[in-house]
């Protein structure tokens, strides 16, 4: 895990925000092991991200071709990180991924409001996870193609 102000990279790459330890090395493990190549900047909190690319926006320098974010973490939430990018247009076109445990209605509710891309509920255990990491990498990496 990164230090916000060594980034952002000149290659593309993917912005993940997850506040839970255990849940970033997981994901970020899978990342390293199927998709060594592919770079992620992980931050572990709402405020960082976006502090993060309004200085990339500002700086001219690469934006992410996919955010993934949790949605319950200190400060600001995710819900609240989505909407910010929506409402930037430079950012708005960024595909966002949410990856929670909530399966609340108000949130699902709320993302989707919000403009999200996909709203994913994290599953119990490794392999679940991995599934859905390799899921999520071949649909948005490989496979979605956007118009920025």
């Amino acid at each position: 895990m990164a230090e916000p102000s060594s980034y952002p990279p000149q290659e593309s790459y993917i912005l993940y925000a997850e506040d839970n330890y255990i849940d970033a090395r997981f994901l970020l493990r899978i990342f390293y092991k199927q998709y060594p190549e592919q770079h992620i900047v992980h931050l572990e909190n709402g405020q960082l991200v976006k502090d993060f690319l309004l200085r990339a926006l500002e700086e001219g320098t690469p934006l992410p071709h996919l955010v993934l974010l949790d949605i319950k973490m200190p400060g600001l939430s995710g819900l609240d990180v989505l909407e910010f990018i929506r409402s930037e247009r430079l950012l708005r076109k960024i595909p966002v991924v949410i990856l929670s445990a909530s399966g609340e209605q108000r949130d699902l509710t709320r993302a989707y409001h919000s403009r999200t891309n996909a709203y994913l509920i994290k599953p119990e255990g490794y392999r679940g996870l991995k599934h859905v990491v390799l899921s999520i990498y071949s649909f948005w990496s490989q496979h979605n193609r956007i118009v920025v």
